[in-house]
């Protein structure tokens, strides 16, 4: 429904009937942030007014501006952190044109567009506002590719279900998930990371690492350099050799150093039932190279391998986060 709604304003013109039913559905919120005009810069809105439009913008979020627009998706738990990540239909892409092109993108968001048609490593996006002329307009896109900022990806499935009465969104008081994780190195425990934060110590190699979470549960493992992977792990208990971190070392500071990383994260019924399934994406920093590309889970489908790292290289930084 949203790439059929969006698409059915493609080629609108600042001022032409297309362009005003976008901002008089936006403009029809009851809780309105901003009342749109002819002369505004409508990117955000467009997005919006398609959720608007097909009933499902309570599910998920609206605004005028894309910043707001990304701060309501993280919110949310709908917003995905990553240049890299393969888009699904009707996803929503963040740009960001100071992008260098060079590592992570991490600048604010200038533009925003809905994925309207994926082909192998391209996507095309139809967005308004495009161009000097302001047109409703389509742009192809590669995957993890220059100016991606991230994702806004809703559950379209959850909502669907939540429409049709199978489901209730928002009536338990179920909080939303946050994951931690702890490293081990340069002979001590670090810093505790949690959602996005990272934890290590540059130049140094992990031999070890904890993972927990407040709701649902955890499955991870490590892969000893130059060795094997070693037993899941489910526990976060530095005094627990045979269940609370991953790491040949007892204690953790004396295990050999770690080349790769697995997580696995299961998501709780009432979590479920609120906000819809979380994975967690990782990543890992090669000891004297760059961050790898998110993992999600343990999957191996999108040219994902089912875990993080390089076999035969240190790690010395790792960053989760649940989405």
């Amino acid at each position: 429904m949203c790439v059929d709604t969006i698409n059915g304003w493609y080629g609108a013109t600042v001022g032409s009937a297309k362009h005003k039913e976008i901002l008089n559905i936006y403009n029809s919120q009851k809780n309105l942030d901003y009342r749109m005009g002819t002369s505004d810069a409508y990117c955000a809105t467009t997005v919006s007014a398609t959720w608007l439009k097909v009933g499902i913008a309570d599910y998920i979020c609206t605004s005028v501006n894309v910043g707001v627009l990304r701060d309501k998706a993280i919110a949310k738990g709908i917003w995905i952190e990553n240049d890299a990540y393969r888009p699904k239909l009707a996803d929503v892409i963040v740009y960001n044109w100071s992008d260098n092109g060079i590592g992570d993108n991490k600048g604010s968001g200038d533009h925003v567009g809905m994925v309207t048609a994926i082909n192998g490593n391209y996507f095309t996006v139809t967005e308004g506002n495009m161009g000097d002329a302001g047109v409703v307009g389509r742009r192809t896109m590669h995957v993890d590719g220059q100016y991606i900022r991230g994702f806004i990806a809703p559950d379209y499935a959850y909502i669907a279900k939540a429409m049709t009465g199978k489901i209730i969104p928002n009536t338990n008081t179920a909080t939303k998930p946050s994951i931690y994780i702890q490293s081990v190195s340069d002979g001590k425990w670090q810093k505790v990371g949690q959602n996005g934060t990272t934890t290590g110590t540059l130049d140094k190699p992990i031999v070890a690492f904890a993972v927990k979470t407040n709701k649902g549960s955890v499955n991870y493992s490590g892969h000893v350099k130059g060795g094997n992977w070693l037993s899941d792990v489910t526990g976060w208990d530095y005094r627990d050799y045979d269940n609370g971190y991953a790491g040949n070392g007892e204690p953790a500071e004396n295990g050999s150093s770690l080349d790769a990383i697995r997580i696995d994260y299961y998501t709780p019924q009432d979590i479920i039932d609120k906000y819809g399934y979380f994975k967690v994406a990782y990543r890992v920093h090669i000891l004297g190279g760059d961050w790898l590309p998110w993992q999600y889970d343990t999957e191996t489908s999108d040219g994902q391998d089912g875990y993080a790292g390089i076999m035969g290289k240190n790690i010395d930084l790792i960053e989760a986060k649940l989405v």
